[in-house]
């Protein structure tokens, strides 16, 4: 079997793992397996943060080793032969003589109830034939001629291509579609796009009521 490709977004990630102290892997697992499951890594880290006897992104390792959970099956297995596969990838380049001890803490991890929740959370937000990326507008004005175009420039037309950025099939490429649009359209969308927040920002409300809480550790933060 070929080495394990690790996706650039965790490599980092993983790799501060085998950095950790072993009292730093100790703490982790017994404060997080005690843990209510919370709505971001970023929430989840920032209750450990300033305990950890070593300066790494606990976020960032958190999402990581969350990530390895949704290459598994529905009961867990087979994450002993995963983490090991993890440290031999050559994006580590973990030592050999470190592996063993990697793999091991590395699985420990991984069986920890909030981030076995993190990840199914997170699969599901994105588990979709295309995921958004991103979208631009680009708007211009297009001369109409008559059929002689030396009489010069007749009307203009305004329209606007909308260039919609998404990943196929979950995966971190990225492809995109260019869709024309008028000013009727612009306007439906917008109507469209209100109503949508609305449902969600009502359905959020509801979940609090009910104490449920909102994942929003993947959300795209588009600035």
């Amino acid at each position: 079997m070929p080495p394990l490709t690790i996706p650039r977004r965790y490599r980092v990630g993983l790799a501060a793992v085998e950095q950790l102290a072993e009292a730093d892997v100790t703490l982790l697992a017994e404060r997080l397996a005690l843990a209510e499951p919370e709505v971001s890594f970023e929430k989840l880290a920032a209750r450990l943060d300033r305990e950890l006897s070593v300066d790494a992104d606990l976020a960032r390792v958190l999402e990581a080793v969350a990530s390895l959970n949704t290459l598994l099956p529905e009961d867990g297995s087979g994450a002993d032969r995963l983490a090991q596969d993890v440290s031999e990838s050559g994006d580590l380049k973990i030592p050999d003589e470190r592996r063993p001890a990697y793999a091991a803490r590395l699985e420990t991890l991984m069986r920890i109830p909030v981030l076995v929740v993190a990840a199914r959370a997170s699969e599901l937000l994105t588990e979709h034939d295309k995921v958004f990326h991103d979208a631009r507008i680009l708007t211009d004005v297009r001369p109409v001629f008559e059929r002689d175009p030396s009489t010069g420039v007749k009307m203009g037309a305004v329209v606007a291509t909308m260039k919609l950025e998404y990943h196929p099939s979950g995966k971190r490429a990225i492809e995109s579609v260019f869709i024309s649009l008028d000013h009727g359209d612009l306007e439906h969308l917008r109507h469209v796009l209100d109503r949508a927040l609305t449902k969600m920002d009502s359905l959020a409300g509801l979940m609090k009521e009910t104490n449920v809480p909102r994942w929003t550790g993947t959300y795209h933060d588009h600035g």
